[in-house]
């Protein structure tokens, strides 16, 4: 039997590895559903959908929720509009490009912020999203020790101003814009 191959970048990979590449583990979807459950987001930017898993995950706890997910693989963004269609409760909306493409009119803020598997991450990014963070805003980002480049990415992005607290998981890095708490 053969397995099917989608893109994924230059590469052509079986839909086991590239969901490997792109998603989270189980106990990662689990902790960004009890993040979400815990900080009641009501829009929320993903950037690199994990194949729908991530909007779905964060989504769950409230209809109320709305998703804005960027993802800049065409084939990935395909099985995502199929598996959020099929499973979402909440407003998800699915943008089959670049985070540097980056348009949100109409929105003012977003709460909680998921830079996810597999994506890109400069600090031209992170940057453009500070125009939407409030004091309740959350961030996730994922891979901040995949690379010297993502360590100084997480470097950067600990020691920015409007930064109060990270907390490193070594795989991920989640991050506090509310100046009511002091980083130690």
């Amino acid at each position: 039997m053969e397995s099917k191959k989608i893109r994924c970048g230059d590469k052509e990979l079986t839909v086991k590895k590239a969901m490997q590449t792109n998603c989270f583990s189980v106990k990662g979807y689990k902790l960004l559903f009890r993040l979400a459950n815990r900080f009641q987001p009501e829009n929320v930017l993903i950037i690199g959908s994990g194949f729908g898993l991530t909007p779905l995950y964060v989504s769950a706890y409230s209809q109320k929720t709305t998703c804005i997910v960027f993802e800049k693989e065409p084939s990935i963004a395909v099985i995502t509009r199929n598996v959020v269609k099929k499973y979402a409760h909440s407003s998800i909306i699915i943008h089959d490009k670049s985070f540097g493409e980056f348009d949100c009119p109409g929105l003012e803020y977003f709460d909680f912020i998921i830079w996810g598997k597999g994506t890109d991450v400069s600090f031209h990014s992170f940057e453009n999203v500070l125009q939407y963070i409030t004091g309740k805003s959350v961030m996730i980002i994922y891979g901040i020790n995949n690379s010297l480049t993502h360590k100084q990415f997480w470097g950067a992005v600990s020691t920015y101003p409007k930064v109060s607290v990270t907390f490193d998981f070594y795989s991920f890095g989640v991050v506090f814009f509310n100046s009511k708490l002091h980083q130690k």
